[in-house]
């Protein structure tokens, strides 16, 4: 989809919190599956107010016009014809024109 202002990948759920209040943007989203995408092709004000409202309310599957969900994908790529700033996990990673996200089930093992 092209002309997309505003793309979060996540490879968990919830995406973070508010307080004590998780944030659902991919519901059911997991480090057991694929990777997530909430995207918005717009970013006026009604759009931002509909999707915070279900972010916020935990909707089991946000809907919108301006919405590209995605969920359970082995890799996404975000490509732009300019570059913009991109964050993994709140840390800059600076100005990009292209980043390729993958999922690696099984990557890390925990012993208890």
């Amino acid at each position: 989809m092209t002309g997309i202002r505003l793309a979060f990948v996540c490879n968990t759920d919830p995406w973070t919190y508010l307080g004590d209040k998780p944030l659902h943007l991919i519901p059911g989203c997991s480090f057991d599956s694929g990777l997530g995408l909430f995207a918005l092709s717009g970013l006026g004000p009604g759009t931002i107010a509909r999707h915070a409202g279900q972010i916020l309310r935990g909707a089991s599957h946000p809907k919108g016009r301006n919405l590209l969900f995605r969920d359970d994908e082995p890799h996404i790529r975000v490509t732009s014809a300019k570059p913009v700033r991109v964050q993994v996990d709140g840390d800059l990673l600076g100005e990009q024109n292209g980043v390729h996200f993958f999922s690696v089930p099984d990557a890390l093992r925990v012993a208890l």
